[in-house]
């Protein structure tokens, strides 16, 4: 604690490193010149049955899969060419020629392959001061953070050279890549920003706090979003569309504020109000935008889905948050979210909700049963489950509960119950009569031991 000449009382400073990178090899093989057209058995073993349990009523929830490493050791195997040669009227040792010259056994590298690097480097410090207002005791402390980033992309595209008519097929085209191993690429990027921060507690009574709070905040790209890949999607004339990364994404950068009022009317009761601002500058999400492409044969536009830095927008809401314990272990705590944003367009996650938590809590023994609801929100602003529009998630409740014992100071065994009343996820298109998927996942409980040494 400071005293009264001296209202700085304590400083920390840190530096923080990381150097990671996330590389993505897709391997193909192929021997279509041996199986293409004919039909042959596999051992059964290939094969197993998967059940869905707590499926949808009414729908079949069995369907066969198999593990692809032991599919392709046996499409591999003497057996499996002794049947293409009964199949075919061949030699097996021809047959055994010709799958040895695919590459079958070894997968050779596709030609989108990537690795995407990210060096860091921050340095950051805390500065803290107790003092005092007209006698209202007054805490704050403030600092920065400043961090330099440092990314790469390394590997190969396959670069779209043309796209030439199908005999036959007006309704269609075939797309032609400048190579068949793809072009190389070697993208870098660097920046660095000057991160403040600056937090204020001021005890007005003995039980009765206003804190106000501001920072600024970065927030990366995330890696699978720069990669280096154009994949066309739909090559039909008048309707061209593909998907693609963004190795110049740019960081987005939160400027926030919040001012609270806390009043703890009892020694584990409270309740609270806060206000809250964001400012979000070059926000990242997905959309789809017109590009051109100059091709062999000419000019053509896409419709591309790719991240985008989007233009600065604003968030602001209130939280309100209650806590009431009584004496006898039993308790309420409620809180909920309002917020609003002046986007043209729903931001993803964005959207309010409400929860409340009954609870008892006494001695060894403790449980609760928690009510936690979201209203509709968008999930993404393009759907990563087919198509241009952008998915919503449907107002969703979900009921969890809990019970614990402590058996002693380090073991304690408990009992957990995860969506109880089996609610189903209900998710939409832009129109609330566009449904798209509903996922039921039910409920699901554990029952364990908890050891902490």
């Amino acid at each position: 604690m400071p005293d009264s000449d001296n209202a700085f009382y304590k400083m920390d400073f840190g530096i923080y490193y990381q150097d990671r990178e996330k590389d993505n090899t897709r391997r193909f093989a192929s021997a279509c010149n041996v199986y293409c057209g004919y039909s042959f058995d596999i051992p059964d073993e290939l094969l197993t049955v998967f059940t869905a349990e707590n499926y949808f009523a009414g729908v079949p929830n069995q369907w066969l899969t198999y593990n692809p490493e032991a599919f392709f050791d046996y499409a591999n195997s003497d057996a499996a060419a002794q049947q293409i040669a009964d199949a075919t009227g061949l030699s097996f040792d021809d047959v055994r020629a010709t799958l040895d010259a695919t590459n079958i056994s070894n997968p050779q590298a596709s030609a989108d392959s990537y690795v995407v690097g990210e060096e860091l480097l921050s340095v950051y410090t805390q500065f803290y001061f107790q003092t005092e207002i007209s006698d209202l005791p007054l805490d704050i402390n403030f600092g920065f953070r400043y961090t330099e980033t440092d990314t790469s992309v390394d590997g190969t595209v396959q670069q779209v050279q043309d796209l030439e008519p199908i005999p036959n097929d007006p309704s269609d085209l075939n797309v032609v890549y400048a190579t068949d191993v793809g072009t190389p690429i070697n993208e870098k990027n660097s920046y660095s920003s000057l991160l403040p921060n600056v937090n204020v507690k001021l005890q007005l009574t003995d039980d009765l706090y206003l804190r106000y709070a501001y920072s600024e905040t970065l927030t990366r790209p995330m890696m699978d979003d720069l990669v280096p890949v154009f994949n066309v999607t739909v090559s039909r004339p008048g309707n061209l569309q593909a998907q693609a990364g963004n190795t110049e994404l740019q960081p987005y950068l939160a400027s926030s504020w919040d001012v609270s009022l806390e009043w703890y009317y009892d020694d584990t009761s409270y309740f609270s109000a806060a206000a809250f601002n964001k400012e979000v500058e070059d926000f990242i999400s997905s959309s789809t935008e017109e590009e051109s492409l100059f091709l062999d044969s000419g000019e053509y536009v896409f419709s591309v889905l790719r991240p985008r830095n989007g233009e600065t927008l604003n968030v602001e809401g209130l939280e309100l948050a209650w806590l009431h314990t009584l004496e006898n272990g039993f308790g309420i705590q409620a809180n909920a979210t309002i917020v609003n944003s002046d986007a043209e367009f729903s931001l993803p996650g964005l959207g309010n909700s409400q929860n409340i938590t009954l609870f008892y809590e006494k001695d060894a023994f403790q449980a609760r049963v928690a009510l936690n609801n979201r209203e509709t929100f968008m999930q993404e602003a393009v759907s990563s489950l087919g198509g241009t529009e952008p998915l919503f998630t449907e107002t969703y409740t979900q009921v969890d509960m809990s019970v614990s014992y402590d058996v002693n100071e380090t073991v304690t065994v408990f009992f957990e119950g995860i969506n109880i009343t089996e609610e189903e996820l209900t998710r939409r298109g832009r129109l609330s009569e566009h449904f798209v998927q509903q996922v039921n996942d039910g409920a699901r409980y554990a029952v364990g031991v908890r050891a902490n040494f």
